[in-house]
């Protein structure tokens, strides 16, 4: 069972404290200066690049680039670097499971929070507008039930409503608000894709999940974690990323920043037929405020994640989307993230 049922017993002996995270994080914006979005956007691109190439593209000192990393990881603007891992080549798909639940104390958003925490859950989101509460997870045929059924248990019956929705194909963008332009960074990284397996064993998934934790980790540090020679890792790191697995590594980007909105919108088609949905994936694939594309097998085609400055922003890119297709897009059903208490995109370290 991929979302572990230790879930169900963090839920008898959790304690229950006063404050709710999610207030906590919107409680004020964090603040960057222009050097430090550009960093985050660098790091967006490539966090496994060596501090002295990027140093010299940005300009400054790599005294002064590992000084204000330090910082923003320490203020949170930052919460870790993230390989960016394909899934799909291990043969396991992803899910994302929305919900809209009934009014929460602070108690009780916590106890809830703290349990799905506890499960393999690779990313987990508090969120504004159709549901309020988001959580993604990696299963295989004969655990999906299992995944749902230990949410169920965790959520009781505070559910108003609830999506379930299986990714189909994914493709990762820059965060393009903190870049001078996206297109100088080529491709997108594309993930979840109907591809062939790539054989591994219990160590290369337990590299994964250290470097889905932290991509930048040693490779002395990864070998004591393992238990193998440093070379034996850096040998399985480097057939992971030649066969596909590994596709990339970014940083977990903090969606309460100063000047930054993160909003995702599930897109319903009228005619949902592979041209249509393979055309509005291309149109939302060259806007700059696109982050993330996911074709999707449910209730909705596909849901789009983008990164604008505010609420007349984000409203006028969706007129365009509908402006460009008509009559095509029978709705689009949204929710601003405002905490994300866990991302990535795989199991996370320490789960099992």
């Amino acid at each position: 069972m991929l979302l572990s049922l230790a879930a169900e017993e963090h839920l008898i002996g959790m304690t229950r404290d006063k404050a709710s995270p999610a207030e906590d994080a919107v409680k004020s914006p964090l603040r960057l200066d222009s050097t430090d979005r550009r960093i985050i956007g660098e790091l967006c691109v490539s966090s496994c690049q060596p501090f002295k190439k990027l140093a010299a593209r940005l300009k400054i000192s790599e005294q002064t680039l590992e000084y204000r990393v330090k910082r923003l990881l320490g203020c949170q603007a930052i919460r870790g670097y993230r390989a960016i891992i394909d899934y799909s080549k291990l043969g396991y798909y992803s899910i994302t499971a929305n919900y809209l639940l009934s009014s929460l104390s602070a108690e009780e958003e916590k106890y809830i929070l703290d349990a799905i925490l506890a499960t393999n859950a690779t990313s987990v989101f508090r969120c504004d507008g159709k549901w309020n509460l988001s959580v993604n997870f990696l299963a295989k045929d004969d655990s999906m039930v299992d995944n749902v059924h230990v949410l169920k248990r965790i959520l009781s019956n505070r559910v108003i409503s609830a999506d379930l929705s299986i990714h189909s194909g994914t493709m990762i963008f820059p965060i393009s608000l903190f870049l001078n332009s996206q297109a100088q960074y080529g491709s997108p990284r594309c993930i979840g894709g109907r591809e062939k397996t790539v054989p591994v064993d219990e160590k290369d998934l337990m590299l994964l999940r250290a470097l889905g934790e932290n991509a930048r980790m040693p490779i002395v540090k990864l070998a004591g974690l393992l238990s193998m020679p440093p070379r034996t890792v850096a040998y399985r790191k480097n057939r992971l990323k030649k066969s596909g697995v590994i596709v990339g590594c970014t940083v977990d980007v903090n969606p309460n920043l100063e000047g930054l909105h993160f909003y995702r919108v599930y897109v319903s088609l009228r005619a949902p037929d592979k041209k249509i949905v393979n055309s509005v994936v291309s149109y939302l694939a060259a806007q700059p405020q696109t982050v993330r594309v996911v074709k999707l097998l449910a209730l909705y085609e596909l849901f789009y994640d983008v990164g604008v400055c505010g609420g007349d922003d984000f409203r006028a890119f969706k007129a365009a989307l509908e402006k460009k297709f008509g009559e095509a897009i029978l709705q689009q059903e949204h929710m601003r993230i405002y905490y994300e208490p866990r991302f990535g995109y795989f199991f996370p370290l320490g789960k099992k």
